[in-house]
């Protein structure tokens, strides 16, 4: 494919895309991408992160369990991560994970069999705002590196619509655009004799991820008024949490 990564990058703008990944791949170019995703989002620590921001978010919350949305799930790693370390806490969460991949969702399902939490979770091919007004409300809804594969009028409806299908809030990671997260993934892609899709797309990606004047700027015209933004500054990641008014 043709490479998209701009020679001089603009980190002032998102970059339009799209991502390899987006426009179709092999199944083991995708197999390959989703192993290595999972392979730097724990040596960055990001499923720790992730797990802090849902425990405070559902702190002293009375439904049980905690009904959890995941948007853009692909292969699964992130929910089984989150999920064990849950099991782990004795806490009682009910995940949905929500693909329009069918090879996503049939690794996610295997993932949940090979770790024996099929019976915590599901995986569903389909948009999740389908899922949310068929089979809402739920608690919370999260994704992991999928923001960035949406336009910023995608993303407003997104938010927008979410917000009368959640009882507590919404909690996102994804990438930080700047020369420091660019340049910083290429070289660490190399060191980690990373694919030539995943040194590709992740690149691409953090230039088509956000600032924090784009988190607030989503934030305020979709109607969340309660949003923190949280950096794990040397993995060039951001935490956003949103809560609902209602709380």
């Amino acid at each position: 494919m043709e490479s998209r990564l701009p020679r001089s990058p603009d980190f002032g703008s998102r970059h339009p895309g799209p991502e390899w990944m987006d426009l179709g791949l092999s199944e083991s170019q995708k197999r390959l991408n989703y192993h290595e995703i999972d392979r730097i989002n724990r040596f960055m620590g990001v499923y720790e992160a992730l797990f802090r921001t849902l425990v405070r978010v559902s702190k002293g919350y009375a439904h049980k369990p905690l009904r959890i949305l995941e948007c853009g799930s692909g292969s699964g790693a992130s929910m089984v991560a989150l999920l064990k370390k849950a099991q782990k806490r004795h806490l009682l969460w009910e995940w949905t994970a929500v693909d329009v991949d069918p090879l996503a969702c049939a690794l996610a399902k295997e993932k949940l069999a090979n770790a024996g939490l099929s019976n915590q979770a599901r995986v569903v091919q389909d948009k999740a705002e389908r899922v949310l007004a068929t089979q809402g409300p739920f608690d919370v809804m999260v994704g992991s590196l999928f923001l960035h594969h949406l336009s910023s009028s995608e993303i407003l409806e997104l938010w927008t619509f979410a917000q009368s299908h959640l009882r507590l809030g919404m909690i996102w990671d994804d990438l930080e655009r700047r020369p420091l997260s660019f340049y910083g993934f290429r070289l660490l892609s190399f060191v980690l004799d990373f694919s030539e899709v995943s040194r590709h797309d992740g690149a691409l990606s953090i230039l088509r991820s956000f600032k924090r004047n784009d988190w607030i700027s989503m934030a305020e015209n979709s109607g969340w008024n309660s949003w923190e933004i949280k950096k794990k500054a040397l993995a060039g990641r951001v935490i956003f949490s949103a809560t609902t008014q209602h709380l």
